[in-house]
């Protein structure tokens, strides 16, 4: 996710800025749901799920779908911080991959194959006084690829694959993820800060290049292929 707002700063300003950074962070409510009610209706032995559209959403507003300080939820594992993770592929099915240089340092010196970023209340919408969970993803989703894509909201039409968790790391500890993909032809990405470096290929072709630079997909990005496959 990118960072919208930031201090007017000058001179040597690197220690004030992570200063900033680290504080807006965990300042930051973001989407949870709570492990064990959605351990009720999902099956969190598993790293991907193929599952209804309709089902998945169900069960995370039964989760008890809720806006969380990021600080407390980076480091409860009693919380799931929902996340939606867009794979873009071009029309001939070549994914969009870039090396991982934003905010979430833990993920440095990978690549990636997903856009996505936390649900912060700015993208809630609400029934009945509670928080429509997929409504909320899918606008904090198309906000997302607006902003790192540059894609206008009426040429993206996400389409739903599935969830994605892993518990063996302390990232995938407290998150879950919710995959689509948008077919977008390739002109019409428009590439921001976090997707620098970022080129097309298809999976055989990325599988090569990752061979040759003795390099790796992200977790989240390899659970995700395994859900929408090459």
């Amino acid at each position: 996710m990118s960072t919208r707002h930031s201090p007017r700063l000058s001179g040597r300003t690197g220690p004030i800025m992570i200063q900033w950074a680290m504080s807006q962070k965990h300042s930051e409510q973001v989407l949870c749901v709570i492990r064990s009610a959605i351990a009720e209706h999902i099956d969190l032995s598993q790293e991907c799920f193929y599952i209804d559209e309709p089902a998945a959403f169900a069960a995370m507003e039964r989760g008890g779908a809720a806006f969380v300080l990021r600080g407390e939820a980076e480091h409860n594992s009693s919380y799931k911080q929902i996340i939606p993770y867009c794979v873009l592929q071009d029309m001939e099915g070549r994914l969009l991959c870039y090396p991982r240089q934003g905010t979430e340092q833990r993920l440095h010196g990978f690549y990636s194959i997903g856009i996505g970023g936390h649900i912060n209340p700015v993208d809630a919408v609400y029934k009945d006084h509670q928080v429509d969970v997929r409504q909320t993803v899918l606008r904090a989703l198309l906000r997302e690829v607006e902003e790192e894509a540059g894609l206008p909201e009426p040429v993206v039409l996400p389409r739903f694959r599935g969830l994605i968790h892993e518990e063996q790391s302390p990232v995938g500890m407290v998150h879950l993820g919710i995959v689509y993909t948008i077919q977008v032809p390739q002109g019409l990405v428009r590439a921001g800060e976090e997707l620098a470096g970022s080129f097309w290929l298809s999976l055989d072709a990325l599988m090569a290049k990752l061979a040759v630079e003795s390099a790796s997909l992200e977790t989240w990005s390899l659970l995700a292929l395994g859900l929408i496959g090459g």
